[in-house]
């Protein structure tokens, strides 16, 4: 039996050159350095360093050279083995697994694709997922079939539903809830 081994491969960190370092499967360490300390000089060594998980589902690491600030990580790896963002594009996960940072698995994309990998891979909030929906997706079904089958006024079905006739409309004619068979 072959041992394969992977290999990592570890880049600078676009602007903090010389401090911290980004490797390929989204791991970032600090660097070795001299640090001036009370008037003498010390070796700060380098270490691994510990990602979080933001809001939104992100890692997202804390950097500093003279101000601290926070980053996406999957912004880094892109931008360290790819080069800036074009203008017009956005980091892109390809399994819609944000914590997944394998270079693999990122790219520079339009917001549009992004929006559609978000719902091909299940993880996008429309519909009864989105926080301030009053629909059910069930209830949606239901507007458009009496929409479709009886003479009951659009307004009615709205008041049925508690929301206006305009919502049932737009439900009726696909531009609310289009996605949905």
């Amino acid at each position: 039996m072959t041992n394969h081994r992977i290999t990592e491969t570890w880049k600078p960190i676009v602007g903090f050159e010389g401090l911290y370092e980004i490797s390929d499967f989204g791991r970032i360490k600090s660097l070795d350095r001299m640090i001036q300390r009370r008037g003498h000089t010390k070796l700060l060594r380098g270490r691994l360093l510990t990602s979080s998980v933001n809001g939104a589902g992100h890692l997202q690491i804390n950097l500093s050279n003279e101000n601290k600030k926070s980053f996406k990580v999957h912004r880094l790896v892109l931008e360290a083995f790819t080069g800036p963002c074009p203008q017009g594009l956005e980091c892109c996960h390809n399994d819609g697994n944000h914590v997944n940072n394998h270079i693999e698995n990122l790219r520079w994309d339009t917001r549009s694709s992004n929006i559609m990998d978000r719902v091909d891979h299940g993880v996008s909030n429309r519909g009864e997922r989105q926080g301030s929906s009053k629909l059910t997706e069930d209830q949606v079904h239901q507007i458009r079939t009496l929409c479709k089958h009886s003479d009951i006024p659009q307004r009615e079905i709205g008041g049925m539903y508690g929301v206006n006739q305009q919502t049932v409309s737009k439900i009726h004619t696909r531009i609310r809830w289009a996605w949905l068979e």
